[in-house]
């Protein structure tokens, strides 16, 4: 049992961890974001090389290697996004009025460029680590971008809960592409394939056994994905899901408040997930 619960706690930590650091990061003076996104893609080059270095090891050191990666890499678009760096051709609010295919192009042009590059670093692990043993870093990103294309679409389309509150100023306007409605017709399918997939999947880490590395790849994979599927019950449900990271959202944390750092704005976020 232990075998089973150990990926799975290191997936959940690395999930609620690695989400806050980023949302605490955004929340600093915008004067340091690129330094910091500069610090950051060190990480997410020595991230690719591991990746590559590790494609052929079969051993629990290269699947947590390859999952860990993975996170560090989405970390890396999220920090870009979310900082500003990263985002799309247009800047400006949902017209009053619009709707429809008007809107949707719209809100697609808010976030375009951030879109493209995720899959140009999808395609980027599909040829470091096709038809190699262990691809651990690419289903841990396909997961991460299949459900987080999802949970923007739900977004679009409407939910209870839009965590609006998350988005730092200068991504505002993104708000305005938001609807808010308990649930919309997209949203039961996401959970019902999503859900689907993930029994399978649990039910293939369960035959393999706990002792073998290609369950623990596996585990890692269903973990994050059974996580997407709650964020996305988030969505729906009567209660704030930013509360989850209330550690890193707070205007001014304790630990780093001083006379020569002013209170930041409200917090960032990533459309999930």
């Amino acid at each position: 049992m232990l075998g089973f619960a150990i990926p799975a706690l290191y997936t959940l930590f690395a999930w609620w961890f690695c989400t806050g650091a980023i949302l605490f990061l955004v929340r600093r003076p915008k004067a340091r974001h690129g330094l910091m996104l500069l610090v950051a893609s060190f990480f997410f080059a020595a991230a690719l090389w591991i990746i590559s270095a590790t494609r052929e090891d079969v051993s629990a050191f290269g699947a947590y290697a390859g999952f860990t990666c993975s996170i560090a890499i989405w970390g890396w678009q999220e920090m870009a996004f979310l900082m500003g760096f990263i985002t799309g051709t247009s800047h400006e609010a949902c017209p009053a009025g619009a709707v429809g295919g008007t809107r949707f192009v719209r809100a697609t042009q808010s976030i375009i460029y951030h879109e493209l590059a995720l899959f140009a670093t999808l395609a980027a692990l599909f040829a470091l680590t096709w038809h190699s043993p262990n691809q651990s870093a690419l289903w841990t990103f396909v997961v991460l971008w299949i459900m987080r294309l999802s949970a923007k679409l739900n977004l679009f389309l409407g939910v209870r809960n839009r965590s609006e509150d998350l988005l730092p100023d200068h991504l505002r306007h993104l708000e305005t592409f938001f609807s808010k409605k308990p649930v919309n017709p997209l949203f039961p399918v996401s959970i019902a394939l999503s859900l689907g997939a993930a029994v399978i999947g649990w039910s293939e880490v369960i035959a393999r056994g706990a002792s073998t590395v290609d369950s623990m790849r596996l585990n890692f994979i269903c973990t994050m994905l059974s996580l997407a599927i709650l964020e996305h019950l988030l969505m729906v449900v009567p209660w704030n899901p930013s509360r989850v990271w209330s550690w890193a959202t707070r205007a001014r944390p304790v630990f780093l408040a001083s006379a020569s750092m002013p209170a930041t704005e409200p917090s960032a976020i990533e459309l999930r997930r």
